[in-house]
């Protein structure tokens, strides 16, 4: 099974659109780098239920090749998409949206170190699972060359931490920012990608991936074949 996905690098035009979500807004730059779905999709809300999302993830990422279509973006565009991020900067700020067990987020961090050598790099984590932070950790400790790398989690959804920035009147700005694969728990889309695209820094790079429709329909159809159990 082959993921069919499009990658758009250095997209920063004055209004963007993502086909797959409907979205339309006037967000001028920073520029705002997406690797979309091939297609429309309405999305079930997920957020009533992780485990069996969690659960069901795992079957799809059994079931295809998602992850290295992932590995491939990141090692033949990202360093593309990253490549001025940090000019100039003593440290680079790195929020991760749904940062998971830290997989992706460790292969985005080692393309920022290969470009910014000896520069610090401050990572912090919105992932409401304790349980896939805790692995992140383990994965973080078993590591090596992470020692510019300061890494903070926090157990909490998107929503929640614009709310806890909201509430402490804080606007972090941050030079890249990455969305992957967590927009299906989203209660509404279009304004939580506004509200993180008004987090970048003048060079800052905002990165969302989602897996292609086919895709999803296909992980659905094998859910309704009982190949996951709810």
């Amino acid at each position: 099974m082959r993921s069919k996905v499009q990658a758009h690098a250095d997209f920063a035009p004055p209004a963007f659109f993502i086909p797959s979500l409907g979205l339309k807004g006037d967000l001028s730059p920073p520029s705002c780098t997406l690797l979309t779905p091939s297609m429309a999709l309405p999305m079930r809300s997920l957020l009533t239920n992780p485990d069996r999302y969690l659960r069901s993830f795992r079957l799809f990422l059994e079931k295809s090749t998602e992850h290295q279509s992932m590995r491939e973006f990141m090692e033949r565009q990202l360093p593309d998409v990253i490549a001025s991020i940090g000019n100039g900067k003593s440290t680079i700020n790195v929020l991760s949206i749904g940062g998971g067990a830290g997989e992706m987020d460790l292969l985005i961090l080692s393309k920022v170190q290969a470009r910014y050598p000896g520069v610090a790099i401050n990572n912090e984590v919105i992932e409401p699972s304790a349980d896939q932070i805790s692995k992140y950790k383990e994965r973080v400790a078993q590591t090596s060359n992470l020692g510019k790398v300061k890494f903070t989690w926090h157990e909490e959804t998107a929503d929640e931490y614009e709310s806890r920035m909201n509430a402490e009147k804080k606007s972090k700005k941050w030079d890249f920012i990455h969305m992957i694969q967590m927009l299906y728990y989203v209660k509404d889309i279009p304004a939580t990608v506004r509200y993180f695209h008004s987090l970048l820094e003048s060079q800052a790079k905002l990165l969302i991936i989602l897996v292609s429709a086919e895709l999803l329909n296909q992980t659905s159809r094998l859910r309704e074949n009982k190949d996951v159990k709810t």
